[in-house]
This record gives structure tokens, C-alpha cells and sequence, in this order.
């Protein structure tokens, strides 16, 4: 079924009763809750041989004022003016008037059919709560005004919008924040990742502007977000909020499936302390859950997914202020950003084939094969340029640890950079074939190809020959690592959503491939890996991971196997 316009533009996922109920239920709880060090609860969990942790001990939270930002249809602010007894104040903005209006008529029917005196469904008397909505645009509010003029404490709550900035753009959608890409460089700023939620930076804002001890945030938003979140607001100051995290079942409440939370923030007062070893947030698996099931934080200015599994191998973790190289360098796979042209599928030879000499090889010229292409052609290449080629969805099938395929990769170059032109001559059957799709080839988006010689392609070198390999998906929320050996007595090649280490023979593979199959391994992946992100598992992950001290402990001399890296 086609997403209405407003869901796709505005992120448009208005907020089931039931769970803005549940929302502000927990905001009352968990922000209450965070005016405890939360770093004495993440050194508690670390001491502990418990993942559950110490439960959460709350504490009364009476905002005086609540703010929804972008409130819909209303349904986050009428359950807060329902939970909240102590509120004397309600705000909502939104830029869709027709919310705004339904949300004023269903303002002034509650306020009608209230009883004098008391509060819907409580026997205890209320005070008068001046509720109000209006249109506003959100990015040309000035928030900290806004904030300062209501009571203390405040509460600001909501559910922004779930769409990208990306995704806005190619609607021509005009929800959009002032464009920057100050938390980016290089090529982070000219690539994909330059494209952000509009939640987080919606977040953010609110968070920057919120300077009075004692206000909270409540937001629900993809847990991807959240974390971005605490990492900005603990590189302003890390002492500065008191944070939480509930997930939620968003497939449930939105139909979408997307890993989302509930994430809380409580100011602190300006000077106060945070805990020696890093700023913590407490991770809860549901809105009903009383004890975090594991504590996200920082460590040596590393985000940790769980702070518990990473005191149980710190020793094999390496120090990012470690001047000394590893032996070792994790490689990702070949990239070309053009899957229809360079990846194949070979084909099985048929008898009029060999007859003919299509297959095989003539006398002075190189062998041959027949592949088919992902435009459905068929064609003949020579085979010192075609290898075999697995993905990540290949490694993640892998099931005893030695993965084949059935794929093709054609690899013009042996280094980056190297001059294509010499296949003119070595390989004439290749060289014609890039020609011919020279247009698709030159349309490759990326910058990084301009400048290079034609048909490049990255993520080449030595350690791509390597005749084994022990591989991991980055993809993949279920880590697993494989061993890759060669196919048809050729090196098989891995794409760029995989990372390798290269081996000269199969026992040195086997050895590695043990020791990274390890359980001190499983549990640096628990402290390190964020299973909900876009890639789990990274070039910069794996060299944290300190391999020379993992075989050690395993009682295996240090080999020098990785002559091609």
C-alpha cells in the first residue's frame, strides 16, 4: 500500500492512545529516576556478574509545564495533562493547521466535559491547566525563548517526525533544518553519511536550548538516533543530562520496522559532576521494563553497547591512544558501484560452446569463459580478470564456517589506481566489454572515481589475492565469521560490505578463524556492537579489537601469515 505523502515528507507517524499513555507513564518514571547517578549505576552493573543490573529507583517528577513540539493530532499531550497532576501548563506546536485545529477541538471538548474541581477518573482535586495549541514552523522557532517562558520544570515531550533528510529532498519537501555538516569531514560530508534524521537534529535543538536544572525530555525516535543523541550531548558536557533508554515495539504501534525507543533526558545543574570513568545511559528492553538489561556509555571515547561485556575483555581491547600499529589491518572488498556491468554469474560451458572456441583457450591467446551479466547479457571474458565473489548475505549463510558462491566479480586492476589501459592489449575481450558500458561506468555517482583511471574500481590490492580469508558481513545483526577459500583454483573476492583478513595458506585461515570464533570475541562484539545500526560491524570495530593478545591467551605463537596485507 502507497504512504501517504504527509507519512513520507513529515515522518507523519501519529501516536497510538495507548502508547502515549505508556510514554508518559514511563517519562514520570524514568526522568524521575535519572536524577540518580547513573554513573553509579553503570559501576554497579560493571561489578556485577548480573546483565539485568540494579533496578531503577524512581522519583516523584511533577513538571509544572509540558511541551509537545510537533504534537499531531494531540494524543502524547492529552495523555501528559491526564498523568501529570502537578501541570499548570500545556503547549503544543505543529506546522499542519489541520491538526492544530482537531487538536483545539478536542482541547475545548475535554475542558467542556470535565467536573469542576476534579480531574477525569482521579478523586483528587485538579488545578485549572491552560492548555493551548498553535501552528508553528518548528525550525524557525527560537527554542530557548520558548523554554524560558514556561513554568519549572518543564517537561518536553513527543514523538518527531521519522523521515531523513535525504528522503525530504527527493520529494522536494520543505520540513527541513538549516543544511550543515558540522559534525562531518572529508568524505563523511560528501557521501551518505551526511544524511541524517530529522529527528536527531530536531532532538538536539531542544536539548541545546534546555538549560534549567530540573526540566526533562521525553522522545520517542529510532534508537540510531538516540545514540547520536548522547554522543553529542556528552561531547558538550558529559555531565550536563541524566539519560535513559526504553525500546518499543515500532512494527506494533506504526507498522514500520525500525528499531525504536523512548529516550529521556533530565538537565542536571551546571557543575555537576559526572562519573570518573565516563558518562552511562541505562538501556531497558520494553516500556514496562524496572531494570536496564544492559548500560550503554563511553570508555577511552569509545560509545560501548554494553559496559558490562567490555570490563569482561578490556584486556584485549586496544587503546585508541595506542601509538603502536597492529600486525594485522582488517581489509573491506572490492567496490565499483556497478553491480548490472561488473558482476557476473558464469555460465556451464555446453559442447558447441568448447567446439566453437568461445571456451577455452586458442594457442597464443588467453583462456576465456561465458558469464552472463545483470542486464542479461551474454558475454566472453578472459579469465584473468573475472573472480569469484561473495557478499555479505553469502557469509551470513555460511553455516560450517567455509563459504562458496556461485558469483562473479570482473576486476580490471590489481591495485588502486593502477592504469586500466594495458587491457587493450592482456585482455581485449574485458577492455571491449567495460567500453561498451564505458557510459554506465562514467555515470558512477561517488566522487571518489573522478580523477582515476576508467573503469577503476576500490578496495584493491595484494591482500584481494590472498588465496584464504577469514570474512565477516557488515551488514548483519548476527555476527559471524568464515572462512573463504578459493574457488576453481582461483582467490575469491569479497564485496565492500565485508571485511577480511588475508592468509597465504588454509591452516594459517583455520587458526584465526578459531581464535575470532572465540568466546572472549563473542563478548567484545556484546560491548561493542549496536545491532540496530545501518552497519553493525566496521573497519574501525575491528581494530579495536586487539588479535595479537586473543591468540596469546590461546597458547598460539604469533604467526606472520599476513604477507599480503
Amino acid at each position: 500500500m502507497a504512504r501517504a505523502r504527509s507519512e513520507v515528507e513529515f515522518g507523519d507517524f501519529q501516536t497510538p492512545e495507548g502508547l502515549a499513555a505508556a510514554v508518559c507513564e514511563v517519562a514520570d518514571r524514568a526522568v524521575g529516576a535519572q536524577s540518580i547517578d547513573t554513573g553509579e549505576l553503570g559501576r554497579a552493573q560493571a561489578d556485577s556478574d548480573s546483565t539485568a543490573g540494579p533496578s531503577a529507583v524512581s522519583a516523584p517528577f511533577a513538571p509544572k509545564a509540558v511541551l509537545e513540539p510537533t504534537c499531531g493530532l494531540g494524543s502524547i499531550l492529552l495523555a501528559a495533562i491526564e498523568r501529570f497532576p502537578s501541570l499548570e501548563v500545556a503547549v503544543g506546536f505543529d506546522v499542519n493547521e489541520d491538526y492544530v485545529a482537531a487538536l483545539s477541538r478536542r482541547l475545548s471538548a475535554r475542558h467542556a466535559s470535565s467536573k469542576p474541581g476534579l480531574r477525569e477518573g482521579r478523586d483528587r482535586p485538579v488545578r485549572a491547566v491552560e492548555a493551548s495549541v498553535s501552528t508553528r514552523d518548528f525550525f524557525s522557532v527560537d527554542w530557548a525563548s520558548v523554554l524560558r517562558s514556561l513554568p519549572a520544570p518543564l517537561l518536553i515531550i513527543g514523538n518527531p517526525p521519522w523521515v531523513t533528510n535525504a528522503g525530504q529532498g527527493v520529494l522536494g519537501g520543505r520540513n527541513l533544518p538549516p543544511k550543515s555538516n558540522v559534525d562531518l569531514v572529508g568524505l563523511d560530508a560528501r557521501t551518505g553519511k551526511s544524511n541524517f534524521d530529522i529527528s536527531e537534529w530536531m532532538i538536539d535543538a531542544l536539548l541545546a536550548a534546555m538549560d534549567r536544572p530540573g526540566d526533562g525530555l521525553a522522545m520517542l525516535c529510532k534508537t540510531s538516533v538516540a545514540r547520536k543523541l548522547l554522543e553529542k550531548v556528552w561531547r558538550r558536557d558529559p555531565s550536563a543530562f541524566g539519560p535513559s533508554i526504553h525500546r518499543i515495539d515500532a512494527r506494533r504501534s506504526f507498522g514500520v520496522a525500525v528499531d525504536a525507543c523512548l529516550v529521556t533526558f533530565l538537565r542536571h545543574p551546571a557543575g555537576k559532576t559526572s562519573s570518573a570513568r565516563g558518562p552511562t545511559c541505562p538501556v531497558y528492553d520494553s516500556l514496562d521494563a524496572v531494570s536496564p538489561t544492559s548500560i550503554l556509555g563511553v570508555r577511552d571515547g569509545r560509545l560501548l553497547a554494553d559496559l558490562s561485556a567490555y570490563e569482561e575483555v578490556v584486556q584485549f581491547v586496544r587503546s585508541p591512544r595506542s601509538r603502536s600499529a597492529p600486525s594485522f589491518q582488517w581489509r573491506s572488498g572490492i567496490k565499483h558501484d556497478c553491480a548490472k556491468v561488473m558482476e557476473l554469474t558464469r555460465l556451464d560451458p555446453s559442447v558447441d560452446q568448447v567446439r566453437e572456441g568461445v571456451v577455452g583457450r586458442e594457442p597464443g591467446d588467453a583462456p576465456v569463459s561465458v558469464f552472463e551479466n545483470g542486464l542479461g547479457e551474454r558475454v566472453t571474458l578472459e579469465e584473468s580478470c573475472v573472480f569469484p565473489l561473495l557478499k555479505s548475505g553469502d557469509l551470513a549463510r555460511g553455516s560450517d564456517g567455509l563459504v562458496r558462491g556461485g558469483r562473479a566479480v570482473v576486476v580490471p586492476q590489481r591495485a588502486m589506481g593502477e592504469d586500466t589501459e594495458p587491457l587493450r592489449g592482456s585482455a581485449p575481450a574485458t577492455w571491449s566489454y567495460l567500453s561498451k558500458h564505458g557510459s554506465r561506468l562514467d555515470r558512477r555517482s561517488s566522487s571518489i572515481y573522478q580523477g582515476k583511471p576508467r573503469f577503476s574500481i576500490f578496495g584493491v590490492g595484494p591482500y584481494s589475492f590472498a588465496p584464504w580469508k577469514v570474512a565477516v558481513s557488515g551488514l548483519h545483526k548476527e555476527v559471524r565469521f568464515v572462512l573463504v577459500g578459493p574457488m576453481g583454483g582461483k582467490p575469491t573476492m569479497l564485496d565492500d560490505t565485508c571485511y577480511f583478513l588475508p592468509f597465504g595458506t588454509e591452516a594459517e585461515a583455520r587458526q584465526y578463524f578459531e581464535v575470532l570464533s572465540s568466546a572472549p570475541v563473542g563478548r567484545f562484539l556484546r560491548a561493542f556492537v549496536f545491532p540496530d545500526s545501518k552497519r553493525p560491524i566496521t573497519a574501525g570495530l575491528l581494530a579495536a579489537l586487539d588479535l595479537e593478545a586473543l591468540v596469546e591467551r590461546s597458547g598460539r605463537s604469533w604467526s606472520a601469515a599476513l604477507e599480503t596485507r
